[in-house]
């Protein structure tokens, strides 16, 4: 089986490379990931008052700062959220902002693990507890935190290569 038995991009003549479809594959990465943040952030400002529960449940934050953090962080989430959808630089800040948010998320649930504590993530608001939660959002998590490192460093490689 010679070369003309290969495979051919769309009828283009050219040879169809693993590479061709990672653009495709990039963007719906990006786009779940940002998609993901921009509805957690919103539920979460949607109902805040429960949001503060969640995030007084974790123990970790004073009790004076506890508004101030329930309405910041889902902020924080729309704003990366956002950011990761546009280009350049702004996408390269918002994959960073995402990524630190995923790590500082991944703490507080492998410290309310360690502690024992029965709570609700609060990842999309709130909710009822559910068996193996926290276990389930730390899963998420770093899940989210890995397809962010991804994109972040499939950017910069682009920036390398202008």
């Amino acid at each position: 089986m010679g070369a003309q038995s290969r495979c051919h991009c769309h009828g283009t003549g050219e040879p169809m490379t693993s590479t061709s479809n990672k653009p495709i594959v990039r963007s719906m990465l990006r786009w779940l990931l940002a998609g993901t943040f921009l509805y957690a952030g919103g539920s979460k400002l949607a109902e805040l008052d429960v949001f503060a529960v969640a995030v007084d449940s974790y123990q970790l934050v004073p009790y004076g700062l506890i508004g101030a953090v329930a309405f910041g962080l889902p902020v924080y989430e729309l704003v990366c959220g956002f950011l990761a959808l546009l280009s350049g630089r702004w996408r390269r800040i918002g994959l960073a902002g995402l990524i630190l948010m995923t790590l500082v998320f991944a703490v507080a649930l492998v410290s309310a693990l360690v502690r024992g504590l029965g709570i609700d993530c609060g990842c999309f608001g709130g909710g009822p507890v559910s068996s193996g939660g926290l276990w389930l959002a730390l899963f998420r998590d770093l899940l989210l935190w890995v397809v962010a490192v991804y994109l972040y460093i499939q950017e910069l490689s682009v920036i390398s290569r202008d």
